[in-house]
């Protein structure tokens, strides 16, 4: 139980893109960000291993589906400079938008399937909503 729950502490952390990787540490190089060391038992590097280091668009703190025309979530609370990718798993195109006098974005068309990551660069409370579909509502909280 306590491997599994490191394995997951160190997936969270690699998925986060703040991982660097080497399989020996000479060969490490200064990335700003954490640098973890990997080594089976008898301090080999591990067969197998495999992390990917995800963009920073593709990195999201909060994911919120679109689904049976509505948001799965009613609340969002990020911080200053977080992002929500706005995920439509639904069968109709959505308009997610935001039109806040402190901020205002708007993602245009969104297909099924698509996929928009939003950066929230000032604090406040924010009511997003679907131009397409006027029951679509969503609360986003920036502290």
């Amino acid at each position: 139980m306590k491997r599994l729950a490191t394995l997951s502490i160190l997936a969270a952390i690699a998925c986060s893109g703040f991982l660097s990787a080497q399989s020996k540490p000479e060969e490490a190089q200064p990335t700003g960000g954490i640098q973890l060391f990997i080594t089976a038992e008898d301090g080999s590097p591990p067969s197998g291993l495999r992390l990917a280091k995800l963009g920073a668009d593709e990195f999201a703190n909060v994911e919120v589906i679109q689904a049976g025309k509505r948001f799965l979530k009613k609340e969002a609370y990020i911080p200053v400079g977080g992002k929500i990718a706005f995920i439509n798993k639904d069968r109709v195109s959505h308009n997610v938008y935001c039109h806040s006098t402190a901020f205002k974005f708007n993602i245009g068309s969104q297909g099924p399937g698509d996929r928009h990551v939003v950066v929230f660069t000032t604090p406040g409370k924010y009511v997003v909503r679907c131009a397409l579909h006027i029951d679509m509502r969503l609360v986003v909280v920036v502290k």
